[in-house]
């Protein structure tokens, strides 16, 4: 097979493996509250490109980059249904990922076997359980890798055989990360700056001017996209909550209430190296790793750009894997040299030793994406199951209080009027209003917070009357008059 079969074979397989996952499961790529929240916002963008309603603004426009959802709204002009058009950005992200880092490993480590690499991008991207949550989830995740990728690709080609136009490829795709994933910067800004640093030393000012162009080109319509957020990206929660102090921390209390994670934010950076969630090779590689793997300028960038990154992870308040797949992907490029060293050596002399342990490393990595999978898929079974309890019940009009599923249901129920019980605290409810809650699973994390402030005003009004017990704790309840 030659280089060009193989570069297009491994996205192509993972494609077919993703595509078979959706139609197994019957999953739709919803699940939990960003996803609807994308889902929503996108087609609030595009009925505002129709004339048919005002710029959608409020908290998702500002604590949510505006890339994902403008480009699903985009497809859904071109007829693809918004939930499919989410879905379908998200799989062919992930071919683009695939096929950029396999050519950023050529570029990297020019000696390589092209079937190292295939193999590496298999075991280590394709199957790893995060990247195909990420590919299968309606969310930024996909998308904004597949724009990261593009951008270190021309970045890294840029530095190291001096091609002033891949710099200014390398703005575009920078800009379009950015405005799909703002928290992408720390990592971005170092490979910036080794860009801007070696056009100058080189005296290209005519790139630069270019570059700064493009720059502001590609950021005009983003921008235009959250013209009406309630703020701007500087003022982001995340920011906002931003400490050193956190890098110690494992319970934290900010919007999503008080939450307790296993590890403190110093270890849970490290996940990428030893957590089944991503490649379980992964400890055997720093066995073979050198020094003299990160003497390309390049390599020493986007060492820079690992660490900034996981220096500004440490000060959220917040832990998700999420967060940690663009780290563990440079990481996965850093680790390249140790990998070709193992499977050059290895294939030759312990041929047996070295396909038994990719066989067992191919077992634990499907056992890993099942392990990571379930939870998806139970959430959106949840969500699924209880539209259809509240189909029963609920009128067209009616007014339902909730939190949590309330995003989801919004999808699911748009006809209702729905009311969230975090946005504020409700002086009165509306007599005869419906409820969605699950007072044992929201109690700890919400003390305190609007959530349960509204839920035990409800309680001591006396008017609440249960109607129907749904799965995992989820109680329909009923306002009487």
């Amino acid at each position: 097979m030659n280089s060009n079969m193989l570069l297009h074979a491994v996205p192509l397989f993972a494609l077919l493996l993703y595509a078979l996952i959706r139609l197994v499961t019957g999953f739709n790529g919803l699940f939990g509250q960003d996803s609807h929240a994308y889902l929503q916002h996108a087609e609030a963008l595009a009925a505002f490109w129709q004339g048919k309603s005002a710029m959608p603004g409020g908290l998702v426009a500002s604590e949510f980059a505006p890339g994902y959802p403008a480009a699903a709204a985009f497809l859904r002009f071109l007829g693809i249904p918004t939930v499919w058009a989410l879905g379908l950005l998200s799989m062919v992200g992930a071919g683009v990922v695939l096929a950029l880092f396999m050519s950023l490993l050529r570029i990297n480590m020019p000696g390589a076997r092209l079937q190292s690499r295939a193999l590496y991008a298999v075991l280590g991207l394709a199957l790893a359980p995060t990247f195909v949550k990420s590919t299968l989830v309606s969310m930024s995740d996909a998308m904004a890798l597949a724009l990261m990728l593009a951008f270190l690709f021309f970045s890294v080609r840029s530095i190291e055989r001096l091609r002033p136009w891949d710099a200014v490829a390398a703005v575009f795709f920078g800009v379009a990360t950015v405005g799909t994933r703002y928290a992408l910067v720390p990592l971005l800004a170092p490979m910036l700056l080794a860009l801007t640093l070696l056009w100058i030393r080189e005296k290209r000012y005519g790139h630069l001017a270019l570059g700064v162009l493009v720059a502001i080109l590609t950021a005009l319509p983003l921008v235009l996209c959250t013209s009406n957020a309630a703020h701007g990206p500087l003022q982001h929660s995340l920011i906002g909550d931003w400490s050193v102090w956190n890098f110690f921390k494992r319970t934290f209390l900010d919007l999503n209430g008080a939450v307790t994670y296993p590890l403190p934010n110093i270890v849970y950076v490290f996940y990428p190296l030893f957590h089944p969630a991503f490649c379980f090779m992964l400890p055997g590689l720093l066995l073979l790793f050198k020094h003299t793997d990160v003497a390309l300028s390049s390599r020493r960038v986007l060492l820079i750009c690992l660490v900034f990154y996981l220096f500004f992870l440490c000060g959220f308040t917040r832990q998700n894997l999420r967060f940690l797949m663009p780290a563990y992907v440079v990481l996965l490029v850093l680790l390249f040299p140790a990998w070709d060293r193992f499977f050059a050596y290895g294939s030759y002399f312990f041929k047996k030793l070295t396909f038994g342990l990719l066989g067992l490393a191919l077992l634990l990595q499907t056992a890993g994406i099942v392990w990571t999978l379930r939870p998806v898929l139970k959430r959106h079974n949840l969500e699924r199951t209880t539209a259809e309890v509240l189909k029963q019940h609920l009128e067209p009009g009616d007014v339902l209080y909730g939190f949590d599923l309330d995003v989801a249901m919004r999808t699911y129920l748009p006809e209702v009027q729905h009311r969230n019980l975090w946005i504020q605290v409700y002086p009165t409810f509306e007599p005869g209003a419906w409820v969605l809650f699950n007072e044992p699973r929201l109690r700890e994390q919400w003390k305190g917070k609007n959530p349960m402030i509204n839920w035990q005003a409800l309680e001591a009004s006396g008017r609440l009357k249960a109607v129907q017990e749904m799965p995992e704790g989820w109680t329909l309840y009923r306002l009487e008059f």
